[in-house]
């Protein structure tokens, strides 16, 4: 188990790195998978909670008018299709067919690590939650 000043040390490091991402890229907006709570991991909730604050702190920081959102795996899942299913190939295989996402994706998705995979699920889970959004105000105005 680690201690508690090599969380802090480890955590300084992903708020610089997260830093130096948010200058480069310019985002408008940062959304992250929320944290899951699985019994089996508990601790491991509470760590990814700091983490996610912490890098929504530094977004803040960094431009104030960048939105932030967090999207839960569940409902990720369920814009693929494969809620309740578990293993590491669901949602490669669930995006895999997504023609939208493959079609601009630049790497191949096979050569992604499941982190990367999972990103841009939650990537296109906010990106549909949008479009309804704006559908929604679209019909309003019509």
């Amino acid at each position: 188990m680690e201690d508690h000043k090599e969380q802090l040390v480890k955590r300084y490091v992903v708020k610089k790195l997260f830093s130096k991402i948010l200058a480069d890229v310019k985002p408008a907006v940062v959304v992250s998978e929320s944290p899951f709570f699985n019994q089996k991991t508990a601790s491991s909730f509470s760590i990814l909670t700091e983490v996610i604050s912490s890098l929504f702190d530094e977004a803040v920081l960094y431009d104030p008018s960048v939105s932030i959102s967090t999207v839960s795996p569940l409902e990720v899942k369920k814009l693929l299709g494969v809620a309740g299913l578990k293993g590491k190939e669901v949602v490669l295989e669930a995006v895999s067919k997504v023609s939208e996402l493959t079609s601009v994706l630049i790497n191949d998705l096979n050569a992604l690590d499941q982190h990367s995979i999972d990103g841009i699920a939650v990537g296109w889970r906010w990106i549909n939650d949008r479009r309804k959004i704006l559908r929604a105000q679209s019909e309003k105005t019509e």
